[in-house]
């Protein structure tokens, strides 16, 4: 009998699956400190939901060379008996405001242009295909 695929059951085999992206427009000063609140927000969701979870920090030669800090949320799937990625969170401070021209409204009217920061939180909708 063959096994292939079996520690795949649930969402985490299929194709396609909804996420909820949140987008922080910031000043720079402020980046790190939503950062730190949306990691917060992540684990408080988990936490009230109350599964088991760990907070992965993703090392510095792994991230994407526009991410200055990523954090990878996992909970534990009793079916596997191993973690799986629910959520994510990434900074990437004024790379993407660089790439995508954003310039702030105000700087624009005052004269004063100027890149802003954003920081992205990735909560997913990968947890209903979690068994208990």
């Amino acid at each position: 009998m063959a096994l292939t695929g079996s520690i795949e059951k649930g969402l985490w085999r299929t194709h396609q699956f909804n996420k909820v992206e949140q987008f922080v427009f910031c000043l720079p000063e402020q980046g790190w400190a939503l950062y730190e609140e949306l990691l917060a927000n992540s684990e408080g969701i988990l936490h009230a939901l109350e599964l088991p979870y760990r907070v992965i920090e993703i090392c510095t030669g792994d991230l994407a060379v526009w991410k200055a800090r990523s954090h990878d949320l996992e909970v534990w799937r009793p079916t596997t008996k191993a973690y799986g990625e629910v959520m994510s969170l990434s900074n990437c401070t004024t790379f993407q405001a660089e790439d995508w021209a954003y310039v702030s409204c105000a700087g624009i009217k005052s004269g004063h242009g100027g890149i802003r920061s954003i920081s992205t939180a990735l909560p997913s909708s990968r947890m209903h295909g979690w068994h208990s």
